[in-house]
Formats: structure tokens, sequence, C-alpha cells
């Protein structure tokens, strides 16, 4: 993706990975909120925005060469809006996989860009890296870094014949029938600028947490319900990015696969 190969022009994106703050919005899901948890941040230089307008008039000037892009305040990274994941708690400890929420954009990462409008679109984790599958954007024009919606509760079990014995393992999973499991998206996004909506293209479920305790008394209720998917886990969704518009027949902050 060339646009992402570039995007050390944008090198202020990947700032700061401190402490995450508090979430600015309701997103998709019901996670559990840390309301009262304190954020603990290293004093830093306030930073003066500037632009994609700002970037294009200085080097214009210049007759061209290098501009940084900078989200304004303190704390202008992606950390700055990331879900906190709450340490001990069930099922944040299952989404945080092994490297945590470094991984939205580290992890083999691709992004899907809103050409019209100047905005990228993120997604990524996946493997046993990080298990969020939620949506961050930034802003270009208004240098601003969002998350859209919140993590999928992992509360589904992938079943996996194990290649040494035959004997079925079992991992944590969103609802893969509908919600895509997180993954490396590498290439595999790409904004559809006719209906304004995000395809994604999964190649394989997160297996950082594996259910390696479940006893059969434990499996039979999770087996039961429903919750046991087996089958394929290669597939394409969509999802729609708008906070308020349906798009394509989908509600604002939903996904489908396609």
């Amino acid at each position: 993706m060339r646009f992402f190969r570039a995007l050390a022009f944008f090198a202020v994106l990947g700032a700061s990975q401190s402490s995450p703050a508090a979430p600015d919005q309701a997103g998709a899901s019901s996670l559990p909120q840390s309301a009262g948890r304190p954020v603990v941040r290293t004093p830093k230089q306030a930073r003066t925005r500037k632009t994609l307008s700002d970037c294009k008039t200085e080097l214009r000037a210049k007759g061209g060469g290098w501009c940084e892009m900078r989200v304004q305040g303190r704390h202008p990274g992606i950390s700055s809006v990331y879900y906190p994941l709450i340490k001990g708690d069930a099922m944040d400890e299952r989404i945080r996989g092994w490297t945590g929420q470094v991984s939205i954009l580290g992890a083999w990462c691709g992004a899907a860009f809103d050409r019209n409008n100047l905005i990228f679109y993120f997604n990524c984790g996946g493997h046993a890296d990080y298990g969020g599958n939620e949506w961050y954007s930034f802003d270009l024009e208004a240098g601003k870094w969002e998350r859209l919606t919140e993590p999928s509760l992992l509360n589904y079990l992938f079943a996996v014949p194990l290649k040494k014995n035959g004997v079925m393992g079992y991992w944590w999973q969103p609802d893969i029938r509908v919600i895509p499991s997180p993954a490396h998206t590498y290439d595999g996004l790409l904004y559809r600028q006719v209906t304004g909506t995000i395809y994604y293209m999964s190649m394989k479920q997160y297996d950082a947490k594996r259910a390696r305790n479940l006893t059969v008394q434990e499996r039979r209720p999770v087996a039961e319900g429903g919750l046991v998917i087996g089958g394929g886990f290669v597939g394409q969704y969509e999802f729609n990015p708008s906070k308020t518009e349906k798009r394509n027949g989908l509600n604002p902050l939903s996904w489908r696969r396609v």
C-alpha cells in the first residue's frame, strides 16, 4: 500500500505510547469502563497544531521538502485515545494479548484512506499481538486522532484441530460470523468512496488467548450456547465508519460479513 509506506511524512501519527486517557465517547460495544482510574503522564511540552493545509502552504513557500504534521497538545499520539484496558479484568486480559495496543499501528498493519475527506482509518493487531478490533481514525486536516468503536467482546471459542494429536484447541474470539477476528491487516483495508464504507480482508484468527484450562463441564455450556465456532476463518467484512449515517445498508459504526 504505497500511501502507507509514505507515512513517514506523518511521523507524528505514531508518537507517544504512554498511558491511555479515559474514553471520550461511547463505542460500539459495552465493555466495562474505567471511571475514576488515575491517569499518570510524564509532563511534555505542548505542541502547536500543524495540519495538512499548513504543511502545503509551508512547502509551497520553500519549493518542496519535508513538513511534520502535529497534533495539538501535550499528548498528541494515538495512545491518547486508546481503549482503557483494565489490568486484571478477565475480558480485557483476553484482549490485551502479548504486545497490547502498540500493535494497532505496529503489527504488520495497513490503513484505509478516505481521499475525499482526508481521513486515515486504522484497524490492526491480531495473531498473538493484540486482540482488539476497534477502529481509529486520523483526520489529516483537523490533526485529530479519534477512537470510533470499542473492542468486541471475546466471548466465543474458535475450535481448531491441533496438528500434533488431532485434539481440538479453543481460542477466544468475537463472533466471526459477523465481526472479524483481530488480525494483521497488511494491505487488506480498502475505503470504497462510492459506498463510504471500509472493506476488511481477514486472513487468520487471533490466537494469543487459548482457552487451555477449560474443563469438560466448563466447555459444555459454551458449546450448547452455540458459542463454539468452527470452519474457515478467512473472510471479507464491511464496516461503516460514519457515526451518524447509514451507508450501503449498514448502520453507523457497524460490521457485516460479505
